[in-house]
This record gives structure tokens, C-alpha cells and sequence, in this order.
């Protein structure tokens, strides 16, 4: 089976989640206090895609 590398990264700045997968990057306004959990659950996410776990 033929898996696509991506690249993907996460990061916070001021009060904004900013994440760029494959050179297009997003940012969305997001709670101070809940930056870190979306961060952590997207590369949580992110590896269980490089791991096969999710369907493709």
C-alpha cells in the first residue's frame, strides 16, 4: 500500500492555533486555555495517521 508523506505543524501564537500541513497554512482564534489540548490532539492525530490506524 502507497502512503503519501505529508508534512504537518502545530503551533500557538498569541491567541491563535496555527497549523500548516503540506505548505498550506490555516490559523483559527482559539482560547488561550485550550491551546495546548488542540495542539496535543492534533499531533496525536497526526500520528496515528503516519501509524496506518486510520482508513485511506
Amino acid at each position: 500500500m502507497d502512503q503519501k508523506a505529508f508534512t504537518f505543524a502545530a503551533r500557538c501564537e498569541e491567541a491563535f492555533l496555527i497549523a500548516k500541513f503540506d505548505g498550506v497554512e490555516t490559523s483559527v482564534s482559539i482560547h488561550a486555555a485550550d491551546q495546548e489540548q488542540v495542539v496535543t490532539l492534533l499531533n496525536r492525530l497526526v500520528a496515528r495517521i503516519e501509524q496506518g490506524a486510520l482508513p485511506g
